[in-house]
Formats: C-alpha cells, structure tokens, sequence
C-alpha cells in the first residue's frame, strides 16, 4: 500500500438570543496570521480582542433547503449554511494553502498502487459531543445509510464503491464494498480515480450510536436526533427555538484546533426570503453569508453601497446553472413525448439566449454552450460559442413534427429578482418561435417536489464540480445518478456513462482532457442538459465585526473553514 497524505424573528426573540449567548477573488478580505495566534490589538475591541471572542457573538444565516420547522437539515443534503461545517466533521480536510487533503477524523489513510483500494484510520481523541467516542462503525453506519437514503444529495458519488449498485437495488443489505477492522474502514472500489479519497473523505460523518435502527428512508425526518442533532465538529447546539433562531458554543472536546469565537447565533430568514436576508446584510445583522440568495454581483454591490463594512469576494469556481430536461418522468402523466427527441432538445437550445442571461451577472457570469466553462482549458473549442437562433430552432421543430400547441411547464426554486427575470426571458424567448411556457416557482419540499413528483418539462437548476475535474457534471447523465427526473435512463447510460468513467479515472491530465472534449461533445449533440451560464460564487462579510482567514476566499466549495482562524472585530 502506498500512503499519500495527499424573517421570521421577533424583537423579543432577537434580544433573548443576545443575551444567551465563506481559485482567486475580487474584494478585499480581511486577513488574519495563518496559524493560532490571537490578532493584535488594532483588530480586536477596545477591551480586547481576546475578551471579545468569548463575550460577543458571531451573527450567521439559518437556511435550510426543507424549510425550518422542527428538525435541522442532514448535511448531506443541500449546504448553504455553515452550520453542518461546524457541528459535523469528515475524514479528510484540506490544506489552506495547497487545497491538498490533511488529517480529519482519519489521522492517516492509505491507497493502493491501483488505486482500487483506500483505508483510513480512524484518530483516538475524536469524541462526539454527548462524549461518545467517534469510531470505525459511524463511518461504515453513516455511508451504508447515506447511500439509500433518498434525499441525500451525494449519492451518485459513492457510485465508485463495489457493490453500490446491488445496494440500492436492495439485493444486499449493505455495501459489500466497504468495511471495517477495528479503527480502520476500507473501501474497495470498480474502478480507479487518482482523487476517490477526497471523495470519501469530504463526507460528512453521523453518529451511529443515536441513529441505528433508524431506516434510511425515515433518517432526515427522525425527530430524536434531528430536533437537536450532535456532532463532533468544533461548535455545539446550544439554545433552539423553530423556526426562528438556534445558538451554537465552542466545544471544548473537539479534537483539533479550537474555534477562535466562542458564541455563534444563526437567525432564519426563511418567512422573507432572499430580500430580507439582503435586507440583514445591510443592516449589519449578519455577519457572513453566501448561496443563492446573495450570489448575485448586482446584489452584492447593492449591499456594499449601503453597508460600508460590509465587502464581499468574487470567488472563481465551476458553479453553473443549467436547464435539466425530464423526459417521461412526470407522475402527473403530462408527458411531453417531443422532449425524447434530441434535434427537439437541441431547438430548445437555440431559442435560450445564454450570453443575455450571462450578461444578467456582469462581471459574475459566464455564458456556456458546454457544462465547463470556456475560460478553461479543459473546455472544447470545437463546439460554438452559445447563441440564440429562432430561425433555425423553429425550421428544427417543424421538421421534427413538433406539437406546437402543447405547453411547456418550466419549473425553478431560486427567488431573487435577476432569476426572475431569467426566466421571464425564457418565457419570452419561446414565446417568439410559438412556444408557451409555463414557469414555476417550486416552494417547500424541494426534495419531493424536484425527485419524487417531477411534474415539470424543464428544471432550472445549479451545480458544480472540482476544478480539476471541471466536466464532472457529466456524472448527471450516468447510471444511479442522482438527477432521476432525467429519465430516457438506457439511451442516456449507453452513451455516456463508461466515457465518463474512464474520464474521471484518468490520472493523466492530457488524456483526461481529450475525454472531456468528447464528454462535451456527446453533450452537445444530445442535450440533455442545457447549460446556461457558469457563475462565480460570492461571499459576503461584514469586515468592520469578524475578520476571516483569506483562505477561505480561495474557492466556492471549502473542505476546511479554519473556524479556529475566525476572529470577531469592532467596538
């Protein structure tokens, strides 16, 4: 083996919290020593910057993407909230520096020659905050039930495990793949990929021992652990009250380094949605935000104009947003027979302008004809650059005998005003080649709404990949994906999905990159997905009250927010 260590909230309810108790950028952050040390006087309050970090309180946003009622969010489903970085820990983190994987709650791990096989070793002083120890059976617990349970958002990532398929089939009670021998869990793969490890190792880890028993199906819902959920991350859940506002505190038995702020109070914004999380930033009510409320440039400039201590970060990523189309999936039973025709998908590409949608982000947006952004280099420069041609897209659909009569349901879950007016053009833009869409803002259990009724034609959605991997979205079009709603499943695996297995297990940077041209290409030429726009993400910080390591600034998806690094600033 070879080791690589490779709003709704009262004014009672916010004084009572008072009491009780996020590669390069653009925008300045604020910066402190890259290692433990408390910063000097200028940057702590006038009483002292250590005094303040155990007295004063680090104000953050509660977004949950099922809504916040009575349970917090598993974090293995949508993430735009720090809270699951702090409660939860994983395996593997990564360097601030080099991005490289370091220790987490394994102290070591190792990887076969082949790269077939990965154990990690699990670390002796990693505790959960009930005092349990954290050990080899969390982790074999944690990805065995991740893997079936249906709203995990990272399922198609473990693809690579021996006998995942079997699994979620149900033949097998377990993976057949993964095990365990006293403080090490051993995975063996398919297939190689030169950074699996990663993979596994970003995973979030839950405890066993207050969750076993429970079904997967019935693991986000289940009330005991979820109404109060314990961790083994550097914060605990202090103070909570649904759906308004939970408190979190330094843990003192966390087994890295301690978190540099004592208090953390995240306050739900959900009742006014993204407007009054806006609405918090300027006036100073929280402290540091990103995700889809606030990652819009336009946005962001407005809140700086308004808020001067507040400033923000433009971070370089492969975020994208994309139209998904879902052939014969509805469980309504309007189905759109026309949609299994790929010169019919490729007119629907025609009539979306992408570089007028870009444009909606200037200086942000980037518009694609492919899923990887053309300003890299991974990115196919023989396909066209994107364009809008309603001439052409209407002589393709007559051709194809397309229904024009039929209306097209277009189905979003972002509601901030630039989404608005995307999909306004949208409307607009199939208006002229005869077509009528139907759009519609999905609220409430996104879950359920998007995997489980999928009574949409078109989805409007986001996603992302490693840099390094930057046509990893392909894996959408591959068997046991997670984007079900896709449908025309045999057609669709045939022709993607062994490219993209040996894609992702390419080693070799100049043949992975030949594979991608033909990823984008097949792309291209079938169109299930309609990229739209590559966008990079943003994040919003009131500078004057908490001072931010700048490696966190250094990309849109952190394995390591060095909360130990964090500082609180001000009075």
């Amino acid at each position: 083996m070879k080791l690589r260590l490779r709003l709704r909230i009262t004014a009672a309810a916010l004084a009572l919290m008072q009491l009780l108790l996020f590669a390069g950028c653009g925008g300045k952050a604020a910066s402190v020593p890259e290692d433990n040390a408390r910063p000097d006087a200028e940057q702590g309050s006038k009483s002292g910057s250590s005094d303040l970090n155990e007295t004063g309180v680090l104000k953050l946003q509660w977004y949950q993407q099922i809504g916040i009622d009575t349970l917090f969010e598993d974090p293995w489903q949508d993430r735009q909230c720090l809270y699951p970085e702090m409660l939860f820990d994983s395996l593997l983190h990564k360097d601030r520096k080099t991005r490289e994987p370091i220790p987490g709650l394994a102290s070591d791990w190792s990887v076969s020659e082949d790269l077939m096989t990965i154990t990690f070793t699990l670390r002796s002083d990693a505790y959960w905050s009930d005092g349990e120890p954290v050990t080899a059976e969390d982790v074999y617990w944690t990805f065995n039930a991740e893997c079936v349970n249906p709203s995990a958002n990272y399922q198609s990532s473990l693809n690579r495990i021996v006998g995942y398929d079997e699994y979620r089939r149900g033949e097998t009670d377990h993976l057949s793949g993964m095990s365990i021998k006293g403080n090490t869990v051993t995975f063996e793969l398919i297939a190689p990929s030169p950074i699996y490890e990663q993979t596994l190792g970003s995973m979030k880890i839950l405890p066993a021992h207050l969750l076993t028993g429970v079904a997967p199906v019935d693991l986000d819902s289940y009330e005991p652990y979820w109404s109060k959920p314990i961790g083994c991350g550097q914060y605990v859940i202090d103070q909570v009250s649904f759906p308004d506002y939970f408190t979190m505190v330094r843990s003192d038995t966390y087994w890295g380094p301690k978190a540099g702020i004592k208090n953390v109070q995240f306050v739900s914004y959900d009742a006014g949605g993204n407007d009054a999380v806006v609405a918090g930033l300027i006036n100073g009510e929280i402290d540091f935000a990103y995700g889809n409320a606030i990652n819009d440039i336009t946005v962001a400039n407005n809140i700086v104009s308004k808020n001067h201590d507040v400033t923000f970060a433009v971070c370089a990523g492969t975020y994208t947003r994309f139209f998904a189309f879902n052939i014969d999936q509805r469980t309504d039973g309007n189905n759109k027979p026309d949609l299994s025709n790929r010169k019919v998908r490729q007119a629907f590409d025609l009539l979306i302008d992408q570089p007028t949608i870009a444009s909606f982000y200037a200086g942000q947006g980037t518009a694609l004809s492919t899923m990887c952004n053309p300003d890299l280099d991974d990115y196919n420069k023989d396909i066209p650059p994107a364009t809008k041609d309603t001439d052409s897209a209407v002589r393709i659909l007559q051709e194809e005998g397309y229904d024009f009569s039929q209306t097209i349901d277009l189905a979003y879950y972002y509601d901030d005003s630039t989404t608005r007016d995307i999909i306004a053009l949208i409307v607009q833009d199939f208006a002229e080649a005869g077509i009528t869409v139907h759009a519609e803002l999905l609220q409430g259990d996104l879950g359920t709404l998007i995997y489980g009724d999928r009574n949409f034609d078109l989805l409007y959605l986001a996603g992302g990949s490693d840099v390094n991997y930057s046509c990893s979205m392909y894996s959408k079009l591959c068997a046991n994906t997670q984007y079900t709603f896709i449908g025309d499943e045999a057609r669709r695996v045939a022709l993607f999905h062994d490219l993209y297995m040996q894609y992702e297990s390419s080693a070799n940077v100049i043949d992975r990159r030949e594979l991608g041209f033909q990823l984008q290409a097949l792309d291209y030429q079938n169109r299930y997905l309609i990229p739209a726009y590559a966008l990079n993400s943003i994040i919003i910080y009131n500078s004057a009250h908490v001072s931010i390591p700048e490696s966190v600034f250094s990309g849109a998806y952190i394995a390591n927010y060095s909360f130990e690094l964090w500082r609180l600033v001000g009075e």
